[in-house]
C-alpha cells in the first residue's frame, strides 16, 4: 500500500488535510506536526505533502534533504496563508 505523509506544523488544517485526500487516494495517511529525521529515514514514503513554512523548520531545506535518498519520495509543496 502506498504512504502518504502531511508535515505540516499547524495540526488542524493537516487534519482536514488528510480527510480530502482520503477521497482522492487509497493510501496510508499520516500527518507529522514536527520534523523527525530518523524516522523519516526509517519508512518509504511515496508521496509528500510538505508545509513550506513550519516556524524554524524551512520545508524547502527539508526537501533538498529528503531528495538526497536514494528513494526519494515525490514532493507537493504547500503554503497555507491565514487571512
Amino acid at each position: 500500500m502506498a504512504k502518504i505523509l502531511i508535515i505540516d506544523d499547524d495540526v488542524k488544517y493537516a487534519e482536514m488535510f488528510k480527510k480530502r485526500l482520503r477521497g482522492y487516494f487509497s493510501a496510508e495517511v499520516e500527518i507529522m506536526s514536527e520534523i523527525d529525521i530518523e524516522y523519516l529515514d526509517s519508512i518509504l514514503i511515496d508521496l509528500i505533502f510538505l508545509d513550506i513554512e513550519m516556524g524554524t523548520v524551512n520545508g524547502i531545506d527539508l526537501a533538498k534533504e529528503l531528495n538526497k535518498r536514494k528513494d526519494s519520495p515525490k514532493i507537493i509543496f504547500l503554503l497555507i496563508t491565514h487571512i
